[in-house]
């Protein structure tokens, strides 16, 4: 499971993006739900239409999410 930082880096990478703000498109919030399985994060992704739409969404679920691991 990667570590917040880990997580933060590899998604500004696999999309491109540094701005946490941005709203992301439908494939880019497939491309971290891909992400998270490959990672055989848990507790798992949310459901797609339950999924944060930012970087910064996403790194707050999963610091909400390793909280209650």
């Amino acid at each position: 499971m990667p570590t917040l930082e880990e997580m933060r880096r590899d998604l500004e990478r696999v999309l491109q993006e540094t701005d946490h703000d941005r709203e992301l498109d439908s494939l880019e919030i497939t491309t971290v739900l891909a992400y998270l399985v490959g990672k055989e994060y848990e507790p798992g992704p949310p459901p797609a239409d339950q999924a944060p739409r930012t970087i910064g969404g996403w790194l707050a679920w999963a610091e909400r999410s390793f909280a209650g691991s």
